[in-house]
């Protein structure tokens, strides 16, 4: 295990042009095969707190094939994180959130990633937020914006907005998250994704969920105000999130949970 940590990083920190696309393949395989170590492994056999783990994030993932060394390394924090709380909380506690939107944003605070890639981080993210006290330091890591950007990038990829609402039905849970949230455009970005994927049942309950919880206490105005953008929506936006939310209702009138769940953003 530590050998192959230690490889990583090196891979990670190695220069040389000439051999990207080998580095890039060797690091690939090496990831996959932490993975799979990672099912045999015994709690007391992984320190997740050792910073020679969680500094390997840092292997090149600017790879172009469909599988790259950044989805790898998701699959292994995904897997880590199921571990439990403490591994979580190790995690965040190491900075892997800052990692993740430093590998998936541009200098533009732009994001980067492909669709497979987006959903493999947002999955990642989804399951370091389970836990609320995780998630004021995955707030400060900028990771609302980036799965807010990521949403309007790949606004027609069901995976990418199915785990970005995932994700942020468990940040809007806390109140300056989900003010943040607003201020990046989410409840607009959450309303186009519903109008998008009316008919998965799924998908639409989440989403419906997160605008109740972004619709709480926000008031309409007829024109934006910018003085408190995070606490008012205009009369357009109120009256799309109306629009969608019935014609959730309508496409799903059989599951329960959708009827619910809309009911509930409605009376907001």
């Amino acid at each position: 295990m530590d050998a192959l940590l230690d490889r990583l990083w090196e891979l990670a920190n190695e220069d040389d042009d000439p051999r990207r696309n080998e580095r890039v393949t060797e690091a690939r395989a090496l990831w996959r095969a932490l993975e799979v170590l990672l099912t045999s492994l015994k709690p007391q056999e992984l320190s997740v707190g050792d910073g020679t783990f969680t500094k390997t994030l840092a292997c090149d993932g600017s790879d172009d094939s469909f599988m790259t060394v950044f989805v790898c390394v998701n699959r292994v924090l995904l897997k880590v994180s199921s571990r439990g709380e403490q591994e979580r909380e190790a995690l965040v506690r190491d900075g892997v959130a800052d990692l993740i939107v430093r590998c998936g944003e541009s200098d533009q605070q732009v994001s980067t990633l492909s669709a497979f890639e987006a959903a493999a981080a947002l999955q990642t993210l989804q399951s370091l937020a389970t836990d609320s006290k995780n998630r004021p330091s995955l707030q400060v890591s900028h990771t609302i914006r980036l799965c807010i950007s990521v949403m309007q990038k790949h606004a027609t990829v069901f995976a990418v907005q199915l785990r970005a609402c995932q994700f942020l039905h468990q940040m809007a849970l806390e109140e300056d998250s989900k003010e943040r949230i607003l201020r990046h455009g989410g409840l607009q970005t959450v309303t186009s994704a519903l109008s998008v994927f009316v008919e998965e049942a799924e998908f639409v309950v989440t989403a419906l969920d997160v605008l109740f919880f972004l619709c709480v206490e926000l008031e309409y105005r007829d024109v934006a105000v910018q003085s408190v953008p995070s606490r008012t929506a205009t009369t357009a936006v109120f009256q799309s999130v109306v629009n969608a939310v019935l014609d959730a209702m309508r496409g799903l009138q059989s599951v329960e949970l959708v009827q619910a769940n809309g009911v509930a953003v409605l009376n907001r």
